[in-house]
């Protein structure tokens, strides 16, 4: 490997091009998995070094600190052809380059003593810069890695549709792209852990909040089959109003006509 002989600073050009890397889609964990192998990822990233093989001694995870950081990558960009809540909030993501960076180093403030949830925060803070990102998208790979825990432990632990535990998580996301990123990059997380982690269960609630909390930050629900979703709530409106069966299809169609002028939050 060539990687001891390279230069410890990151150039321009050599930020820019790992950016590109990690605005990929389906070819990144190979590639990942090839700069880690080369060590290159650790002269773009020091920090890595320190958690490679670093084990984690607890009941949920079955990998290395680095092979679960890896895989996590594996997961996220297996999103993409998922025809999921979470699939449609990756594909809807405007910089996916940031969230892959975010789970690159959210576990990357292991093996302190201290959280590693704050510690990984100070490493993105520090990180961000080094690879040219702005002061606004270090802030959000910070946040998502200071925050990567939180909403899991929401969804999993707590009472999803308390109106106080909504409005104080949907405050803490602050805008719709950091909610709908957290919510990939848990998801990721989970399933990155190790086999059977991750359930429909946990799928399900993780997709209810992410839409609980959209709807505060922006006033309407995630798209996700939004037009079967249309079609269904017709049908109802239809079988609410005792519709004869002879006249179905008609009045079907005056239900259609009169529900389209309004939203689809509506």
């Amino acid at each position: 490997s060539a990687a001891p002989q390279l230069s410890p600073e990151v150039t321009p050009y050599a930020a820019k091009s790992f950016l590109e890397i990690l605005r990929c889609t389906a070819p990144l964990p190979r590639i990942l998995r090839q700069l880690a192998e080369t060590r290159i990822l650790d002269v773009l990233i020091p920090d890595y070094t320190r958690i490679r093989c670093l084990m984690q001694f607890n009941q949920y995870h079955h990998f290395t600190v680095d092979e679960h950081t890896l895989r996590t990558l594996e997961e996220v960009t297996r999103f993409e052809q998922a025809d999921t809540p979470i699939g449609a909030a990756y594909r809807a993501l405007k910089n996916k380059e940031l969230l892959h960076l975010a789970l690159i180093l959210h576990d990357i403030g292991k093996g302190f003593v201290e959280d590693h949830c704050v510690v990984g925060e100070e490493v993105a803070s520090r990180i961000g810069p080094r690879l040219g990102l702005t002061q606004q998208q270090t802030e959000t790979i910070a946040f998502l890695v200071r925050w990567h825990l939180e909403m899991a432990d929401v969804a999993f632990r707590r009472d999803i549709t308390d109106e106080r535990t909504l409005v104080m998580f949907s405050h803490l996301c602050s805008s719709p792209e950091r909610l709908r990123m957290l919510f990939v990059l848990t998801a990721a997380d989970v399933s990155g852990v190790g086999p059977g982690v991750w359930t429909d269960w946990k799928s399900d609630l993780l997709a209810e909040l992410y839409d609980r909390c959209l709807l505060i930050l922006s006033g309407k629900h995630y798209t996700f089959h939004e037009q079967e979703r249309m079609q269904q709530i017709k049908q109802r409106v239809a079988t609410v109003m005792n519709v004869d069966p002879a006249e179905t299809e008609r009045r079907l169609e005056w239900v259609d006509h009169q529900l389209t002028g309004f939203s689809a939050y509506y």
